[in-house]
């Protein structure tokens, strides 16, 4: 479970395969998380900040759908 007061509703941690699985099915070759998540500075104002470099020759206009429950 993740100990966050601000996503109480949030009680999952992708594995690390399961990442990597994501990234191989939307030829994602890097994928980056920064900001105050990756930091563990979270606060009330805090966003969710990722870099997505896809591999060399993929489809223009990837799409993800993040659901987020606050």
């Amino acid at each position: 479970m993740v100990d966050n007061p601000l996503y109480p509703n949030y009680d999952t941690l992708m594995e690390n395969t399961e990442v990597r699985s994501f990234c191989e099915e939307n030829n994602i070759e890097l994928l980056v998380f920064f900001g105050s998540h990756a930091s563990g500075e979270i606060h009330h104002e805090s966003d969710i900040n990722v870099a997505v470099k896809l591999k060399e020759g993929s489809i223009r206009g990837f799409k993800a759908r993040i659901d987020l429950q606050t």
